[in-house]
C-alpha cells in the first residue's frame, strides 16, 4: 500500500489543491491517516470492480 495507494493520493495534491476540493491542512492530514495504515495495528482494505456493458438490440 505504501508503494501504490498511497503515491496515488499524493499525486492528486496539486489538483486538489488547483479545485479547492479540500483545504491543504485536511488533505495532509489524511494523507498522515492512510500512512498510518500501514503500520502495527493499522488495516486499510480496497476493492476494484470490473463491468462490461453489452448492447442488445
Amino acid at each position: 500500500m505504501q508503494r501504490t495507494i498511497v503515491p496515488m493520493v499524493e499525486g492528486v495534491r496539486e489538483p486538489n489543491a488547483a479545485l479547492g476540493l479540500v483545504d491543504s491542512a485536511t488533505f495532509e492530514q489524511g494523507l498522515a491517516d492512510l500512512r498510518a495504515t500501514g503500520g502495527p495495528g493499522g488495516t486499510f482494505c480496497y476493492t476494484f470492480f470490473r463491468a462490461t456493458g453489452v448492447k442488445r438490440e
